[in-house]
């Protein structure tokens, strides 16, 4: 469905279906909005958002944590390879 396509569709409706559809449509909007509401209030990580925003050794920190995941990977493909080596060499 294009928009253009429930554009016309909109304005085929009658003037009553019309305040129907934007009573609801305003009705899920203002839903919506009490959710994101409460959703941010009840999450206890919002509060850390920005804590090593002027840490000057927090992009070191980052690149660390960066060069250990990789090691973690290269390990994993070596690991990997081994394995299907073995299981190539008992066909």
């Amino acid at each position: 469905m294009t928009l253009e396509s429930v554009i016309n569709s909109l304005e085929n409706l009658s003037l009553e279906e019309q305040q129907l559809l934007r009573q609801k449509l305003q009705n899920n909007l203002t839903r919506s909005a009490q959710k994101v509401e409460i959703s941010e209030q009840q999450n206890p990580w919002l509060k850390y958002t920005g804590m090593f925003k002027n840490d000057p050794q927090f992009e070191e920190f980052l690149d660390e944590i960066k060069a250990y995941r990789n090691e973690l990977d290269a390990e994993e493909i070596e690991e990997n390879n081994k394995r299907e080596n073995r299981a190539e060499n008992r066909r």
